[in-house]
């Protein structure tokens, strides 16, 4: 999906885009589900008198934005989802249709949240929260929202969930670095024909409770890369992937045998014009990394 200019449309924010789990009836072909979160005016773009233009309108049907520009013309886009700049992190997490995702992980898919967006959109706060942590319960993002339900859908569900891990890295610069051991040297990503693409050495936790999630989430930002640059006080430099790994039993074929499901939650470095982040030396080399991986994808 190609990004509105930032400098006529300041206020579209990040998309959250979900790939669900396959549907009964849909076999291996999954959806995906595309959210986007219109954030609040900040005090620069309310200083510019963007307020007064209403770049961006959330039309009534929940489903459409009207993209105003300057000169005087506009135009309409349809998404699953557009919540206004008014939407608590309770509501996005409800029309995300997380809570669904987390399911199907725990019958054995794989499923993926990712955010996109320019920098300073807010994808950070929707994924985890407030980029320098702590905040009221209501800040709280994706990831801790989800952590916390896994939990209570496991412990409701019986014979559910018996065993949670998570693990917790950063693309940056075109390299792989694991957050729970930065220390680290990049890791390499490997495929075999039994676990498909992984990354090697990979530190993952054993986690038997939501402090234990909530550790390895606290301790990931807290080692990601970030810089502050005109646009963004608290940019993130790096592409982070946090991952709970669910493994459940099942019966197949009179057998117990074990389904091992995963959720990831992405959040991807922003995209940004230099002419306006003002970035140079080592922040312009990153930025040159994160528009071509985002162009990649």
């Amino acid at each position: 999906m190609g990004l509105p200019d930032p400098g006529s449309v300041v206020n579209l924010s990040s998309g959250d885009w979900e790939v669900s789990a396959p549907e009964a009836d849909e076999g291996a072909k999954g959806r995906v589900k595309v959210v986007i979160r219109v954030r609040p005016m900040n005090g620069t773009e309310r200083e510019r008198g963007n307020a007064e233009r209403q770049t961006v309108a959330c039309l009534e049907d929940g489903r459409t934005v009207q993209l105003n520009s300057p000169d005087g013309t506009s135009r309409t886009l349809t998404f699953d989802r557009i919540l206004p700049p008014t939407a608590t992190q309770d509501q996005v997490f409800a029309e995300c249709g997380v809570r669904d995702l987390i399911g199907r992980a725990m019958e054995g898919y794989a499923a993926t949240i990712f955010a996109f967006g320019q920098t300073g959109s807010g994808k950070t706060f929707t994924i985890t929260g407030p980029a320098e942590g702590g905040g009221p319960p209501e800040f709280n993002g994706l990831v801790p929202r989800a952590i916390e339900v896994l939990f209570a859908m496991a412990m409701a569900g019986g014979e559910g969930v018996t065993k949670v891990r998570a693990a917790y890295l950063e693309i940056y610069n075109e390299q792989v670095h694991d957050l729970l051991n930065p220390t680290s040297v990049p890791l390499a990503i490997r495929w075999t024909a039994d676990k498909g693409f992984f990354v090697e050495n990979l530190h993952i936790v054993d986690c038997h409770s939501p402090a234990d999630c909530f550790a390895v989430l606290e301790e990931g930002i807290r080692n990601r890369t970030t810089r502050s640059h005109k646009l963004n006080e608290h940019s993130s430099r790096s592409h982070s992937i946090m991952t709970l790994f669910l493994e459940s039993p099942a019966m197949q074929h009179g057998t117990v045998v074990k389904k091992q499901g995963k959720i990831s939650f992405v959040d991807l470095a922003g995209s940004e014009r230099v002419k306006e982040s003002k970035t140079s030396g080592e922040s312009l080399a990153e930025t040159s990394n994160i528009n071509k991986s985002l162009l990649t994808l």
